[in-house]
């Protein structure tokens, strides 16, 4: 990578986690410290467990992780031992050119008037490492400092039938995973957890912070079906501030900001990677991410994202089991043409609401699903029904 390439990386690396860590400054203005925090405290020994649940459940795809639990590595924190593996299929449509970054649409034609560029890939994913905890909080009853150091691996194929070769907008690109992919990569993060929660009501207050580094090195593992040699940064922040609760009701705001660069050698980052954000677990953006824009429709090597909700949850069902919760959003992306510079004069903005149904266990949501409206601004697209599963973050 050019010199100057590296330095317009670092400089704007470095404007990502800024525009992250401000991105919760009302919360930590309303809260300036939390009760009940210190450095370290020394728990009682636990029980070695076996633990296994449910890690992700989506409309096409499921995720499950089984382990240990109970370990102490680090004096006075609890860690896990996991393996996560999962399944199922997603959905595409959209690539850019690598020249001009424009959206690629099919072209009609006579034999075929009016061409479809959307296709479909199934896959299957593992990851296998370690929850490390590093500093616990007992007033909190978590740890509050930890970190995670996975190997991760995954493998994907289109479905048979969804896309034709004779498809100019996947076989005219230059992507290296256009005819699939197998991936596998180092993943390290160092995690803050200051979040409340509160589950009779399912409210929640405090902040959270992740920093990971997820290498793909291209080894000979990583070039036998497709070819990947990247390394991925993010940095996220979530916040929440409680502004109303009580046993019946409770308001309270929600923010996310999200700061995701892709480094690596044009050919040897896949589409897959381009059109993602994350840490452990990656998931579509800015197109999804910033809701009313379609996923995967902005795939860039550099993303800053943001999401604020305001969200009312009411009348608690079974315990707090089941909570019903309205809910309206401001989203907002930037992303670059390819070239680590992002205009932010050209973002994308979207608003909306819905309604949604929440299930929760131990404190936390572990399934949602609800229905909302959303309004492109960048686009001036109004999409009137939208289905939602796994809304919270």
């Amino acid at each position: 990578m050019k010199p100057m390439t590296m330095l317009r990386v670092r400089v704007f690396f470095l404007a990502l986690i800024f525009a992250c860590l401000s991105g919760n400054l009302s919360a930590q203005d309303a809260e300036p410290a939390t009760p009940g925090i210190e450095p370290l405290v020394e728990i009682p020994q636990t029980d070695i467990k076996p633990d296994f649940g449910l890690a992700g459940l989506k409309f096409y795809s499921l995720q499950m992780y089984g382990g240990i639990k109970g370990l102490t590595i680090i004096p006075g924190a609890q860690s896990r031992a996991l393996l996560y593996a999962g399944g199922g299929y997603i959905g595409d449509a959209y690539y850019r050119d690598l020249a001009s970054g424009d959206v690629l649409v099919p072209q009609p034609s006579e034999a075929d008037p009016f061409p479809n560029s959307e296709f479909k890939r199934w896959f299957v994913q593992g990851k296998l490492g370690m929850d490390l905890g590093l500093v616990y909080n007992e007033d909190l009853e978590k740890n509050m400092l930890y970190s995670m150091i996975f190997v991760k691996t995954m493998y994907s194929e289109f479905m048979p039938g969804s896309v034709s070769k004779n498809n100019p907008i996947l076989y005219d690109t230059s992507y290296p995973d256009r005819d699939g992919f197998f991936e596998t990569s180092l993943f390290a993060s160092l995690c803050l957890d200051l979040v409340r929660y509160n589950a009779a009501i399912q409210t929640a207050h405090g902040l959270a912070g992740e920093i990971s580094v997820d290498w793909t090195p291209g080894i000979t593992l990583n070039t036998v079906f497709g070819s990947a040699d990247y390394l991925r940064l993010n940095l996220t922040g979530r916040g929440f501030y409680t502004v109303l609760e009580s046993d019946k009701f409770g308001l309270y705001l929600a923010e996310r900001a999200i700061a995701d660069v892709l480094l690596g050698d044009d050919g040897s980052i896949s589409a897959f990677a381009r059109r993602n954000v994350g840490g452990l677990d990656v998931f579509s953006g800015a197109g999804g991410t910033v809701r009313g824009m379609e996923g995967g429709r902005y795939d860039s090597f550099a993303k800053l994202i943001n999401n604020l909700e305001l969200r009312f949850t009411m009348l608690p069902l079974f315990k707090g089991f089941l909570v019903p919760e309205l809910f309206a959003f401001f989203d907002m992306g930037f992303v670059d043409n390819f070239d680590y510079s992002i205009n932010f004069n050209k973002g994308l903005y979207s608003t909306g609401g819905g309604i949604f149904v929440n299930l929760s266990a131990s404190g936390a949501t572990i399934m949602d699903l609800g229905y909302y409206v959303s309004y492109s601004i960048t686009e001036k697209r109004f999409n009137p029904f939208n289905i939602g599963f796994g809304h919270h973050f």
